[in-house]
């Protein structure tokens, strides 16, 4: 079948694109103490009960592989899919002038490995070196990816030829969440190392790895909740 160029571009204007730049992350929840959600008190401590959303400047959507077992009957092997693995999420931090967002993730992982970093109020703690809990130190991160409807808008804001100005005020108009994926029992493995040096004069930015069990993800445009969708129809089984 010959290239058609106007197929083609009909068929990419039908859904549009994913833009990258559209999308926020927050913590949603963080580590307990004594049942409560003290890691809310961290973040208002330093004015970031927002979640951080307006700091965190990039982060991966998270991706998945498949654990499989060989099955040798005969002929070639199958490799048979009986678990998932989640993988890690990186995000990128804009830092304050204080550095106040390392201070929350360096507490966050105080939360599960004990105190000894700092005692904070100038007293050793009692086991100090002793880690906690794993169920009072994990918590929950949201990442929503945006964009404009599915519905001919595309086309008609390209027929507009707006300007920058004009972009932003329609895209804040009308975006819609078209994915949220919630990372559950997520905590900061890794808080990374900031570069520093006297030939940079930009801002401080720190990167973040974050662990999680599991994910769960909602999608707007085929669906609330792609699990119950999923279990609702063996259609996609």
């Amino acid at each position: 079948m010959p290239f058609n160029v106007a197929e083609f571009n009909a068929e990419l204007n039908a859904s549009g694109f994913a833009r990258p730049s559209h999308f926020e992350a927050w913590i949603l929840a963080g580590p307990l103490s004594n049942g409560f959600n003290s890691f809310n008190n961290i973040l208002n401590q330093y004015g970031l009960s927002d979640g951080m959303r307006f700091r965190i400047e990039s982060v991966n959507l998270p991706g998945r592989n498949l654990i499989t077992l060989d099955q040798n009957y005969y002929g070639p092997t199958r490799a048979l899919p009986y678990r998932a693995a989640q993988q890690p999420v990186t995000m990128s931090v804009i830092l304050s002038s204080d550095m106040r967002e390392r201070e929350v993730f360096m507490k966050w992982q105080d939360f599960m490995i004990g105190h000894y970093r700092s005692t904070y109020d100038g007293n050793r703690y009692r086991g100090m070196f002793d880690s906690r809990y794993y169920d009072d130190g994990i918590g929950t991160i949201a990442i929503v990816q945006y964009g404009l409807p599915v519905n001919g808008n595309l086309l008609e804001f390209a027929a507009a030829s707006f300007g920058l100005g004009d972009f932003v005020k329609y895209l804040s108009e009308n975006a819609v969440a078209h994915n949220t994926i919630y990372l559950e029992e997520a905590y900061p493995i890794s808080v990374n190392d900031i570069q520093m040096s006297w030939a940079d004069d930009g801002y401080a930015r720190m990167n973040v790895e974050i662990r999680y069990r599991y994910s769960t993800e909602t999608n707007q445009t085929f669906g609330d909740n792609i699990q119950s969708q999923l279990s609702s129809t063996n259609s996609l089984l």
